[in-house]
């Protein structure tokens, strides 16, 4: 989960790290480069969500604060894998999904942590 301490700060690093409607595949190199200030290794994988946060946050309505909660509709998503973890030079391959149930963990009715697929085996 994330490290930020409060409701808003948590809430702002998840929008930070998981929504953005003009991800591109292609994207990614740039995008996980600014995830990945301040850390020790690469991020290994990080999924960005390109839909509404609206939409994002109904999600949230669909179950309990602190509980994994999986859509019942699907979002269109790219998803970044590291190709070289040399944390001086991450690299990362993009794909697009475009029919993904997500899994958010919500506070207050809002996102605060995006929770892997069951079936995106870590790489």
């Amino acid at each position: 989960m994330s490290h930020c301490p409060d409701i808003d700060c948590t809430t702002r690093c998840f929008k930070d790290k998981h929504l953005n409607k003009d991800m591109t595949p292609a994207k990614c190199d740039e995008k996980m480069k600014a995830i990945n200030v301040g850390n020790k290794k690469c991020k290994k994988i990080n999924t960005f969500i390109l839909e509404d946060e609206e939409k994002v946050n109904a999600v949230c309505k669909l179950g309990e604060d602190n509980k994994i909660i999986t859509s019942t509709t699907t979002f269109r998503v790219v998803k970044c894998s590291t190709t070289d973890t040399d944390v001086k030079n991450c690299k990362y391959e993009g794909k697009a999904v475009t029919a993904l149930m997500i899994r958010l963990i919500c506070r207050g009715g809002v996102p605060v942590h995006y929770d892997k697929p069951t079936d995106w085996a870590e790489q």
